[in-house]
C-alpha cells in the first residue's frame, strides 16, 4: 500500500484537534482519498477522546475512549466505536522509550 497524509494539530487551552486529509492506494487499485478528525482533552493523566475517520466509498468510523498514563511513558487505553453497525472495541498498552 502506498498512503499520503497531510496532518494538522490545533491545540489550545481546552484541548487539541486534531486533523487529516489523505490518498492510498492498494496494489493494483486506484486511489482513494481518506479523512480523519478528533478531539482530546487531559485532565490529568487521563485523556478523552473523540474521533471520525474513513476512506472514499467505505462508511465512516466514530469512535470515543480515553488515554490513562499510569507512569511516565506508560500508558494504557480503550475505545469503543461503530461502524455500519457493529460494535468496535480495542484496548491497547503503550511502552514509551
Amino acid at each position: 500500500m502506498i498512503a499520503l497524509n497531510l496532518i494538522g494539530t490545533c491545540a489550545a487551552t481546552w484541548g487539541v484537534v486534531n486533523a487529516n486529509l489523505g490518498s492510498q492506494r492498494e496494489r493494483g487499485q486506484s486511489w482513494r482519498a481518506t479523512w480523519g478528525a478528533s478531539v482530546e482533552r487531559s485532565w490529568g493523566a487521563i485523556t478523552p477522546h473523540l474521533e471520525a475517520f474513513g476512506t472514499q466509498h467505505s462508511a465512516p468510523t466514530f469512535q470515543t475512549g480515553a488515554r490513562w498514563e499510569w507512569a511516565p511513558g506508560r500508558q494504557l487505553d480503550a475505545t469503543i466505536g461503530r461502524q455500519q453497525g457493529r460494535t468496535l472495541l480495542s484496548v491497547g498498552f503503550a511502552l514509551g522509550f
